[in-house]
């Protein structure tokens, strides 16, 4: 699209905004002559921000579509394979905070002596084996088909818990 000078109009094109014009200008198209039209915005709104909160509208939209399916599913974990994945998800997320303030109390209960580097060693050395450990035993994603989320959550839920009670057990 360009931008003809002389005539302030939007050549040819379909577009909203008007490329070279400033952010308070929009291009409108009449229906007489097909050519986009500047037009001010009267109340000082730049069209990136009208952009910008149609985006948001749309994206928070897509967001409490997806809570409310996360819900619905929560419901019953029986009902079909994505309400098992979804549910199996949820308990590793709940097992993984527990844990993360666990590790927290555990680590800020420790003197600087060197005992909390070599427990967040100890962690992330944890943390790697996990999740190697879950990926072998989830198999590959590809050869898995749907139940793949499952088995992978599943095992991170049951490490995870396991970690839990050890960091529980030390003094």
């Amino acid at each position: 699209m360009t931008r003809n000078p002389s005539s302030r109009h939007c050549i040819t094109g379909t577009a909203t905004i008007c490329p070279g014009w400033n952010s308070r200008t929009i291009c409108l198209v009449t229906p007489s002559s097909r050519r986009f039209h500047e037009r001010k915005i009267a109340s000082g709104i730049s069209m990136r921000a009208i952009l910008a909160f149609a985006f948001l509208f749309v994206f928070l939209d897509a967001f409490a579509a997806e809570a409310d399916l996360l819900e619905e599913s929560l419901k019953d974990c029986d009902k079909n394979q994505l309400a098992m994945n979804f549910c199996a998800r949820h308990r590793f997320d709940l097992a993984d905070k527990e844990l993360n303030s666990l590790f927290k109390q555990r680590r800020d209960r420790l003197d600087a002596s060197g005992a909390r580097e070599r427990l967040r060693a100890a962690q992330r050395a944890w943390l790697a084996f996990r999740d190697k450990d879950c990926l072998y035993e989830a198999g590959p994603r590809e050869e898995s088909g749907s139940i793949w989320p499952l088995a992978y959550f599943s095992c991170m839920e049951r490490h995870t818990r396991r970690r839990s009670e050890d960091l529980k057990g030390h003094r």
